[in-house]
């Protein structure tokens, strides 16, 4: 949503912002699934505490 609202964006500076937060959640989402692997190859310990959905 907000990369095609950078696109669309007539303004520069709500363009860039627009932008850098939509790489930012991309990073993100890549960043669980990564996370998620770590924990399941044993790299890191997984929470005890976390609740399965």
């Amino acid at each position: 949503m907000s990369t095609v609202a950078s696109l669309l964006s007539n303004d520069l500076v709500i363009s860039i912002v627009l932008g850098v937060l939509a790489f930012s959640l991309f990073w993100s989402v890549k960043e669980l699934f990564e996370q998620e692997e770590r924990v399941r190859k044993g790299w890191y310990p997984s929470n005890p505490r976390k609740k399965d959905c």
